[in-house]
């Protein structure tokens, strides 16, 4: 009978321990998600003006450090 106990203790025990594990991470995930949209759109939008600038600055001086002669392209 002892044995059993401790049997059905056991599996009790891990199953209350996945039931926390399962609520902490629902509550992660609600606080991920919670993050996600409440994103600021004003500041997400000059983000990612300032991030494109960027690039086509770094395109723009690649372009005229790498630019081909006429000998480069005749090769």
């Amino acid at each position: 009978m002892r044995t059993a106990q401790a049997t059905v203790g056991s599996r009790v025990n891990r199953v209350e321990s996945a039931r926390d594990a399962l609520a902490s991470s629902a509550l992660s995930n609600t606080r991920s998600l919670s993050d996600v949209e409440n994103v600021d759109v004003a500041a997400a939008i000059v983000d990612l003006q300032m991030q494109e600038v960027a690039y086509q600055a770094a395109l723009g001086a690649t372009a005229r450090v790498l630019q081909p002669t006429l000998l480069d392209f005749l090769r």
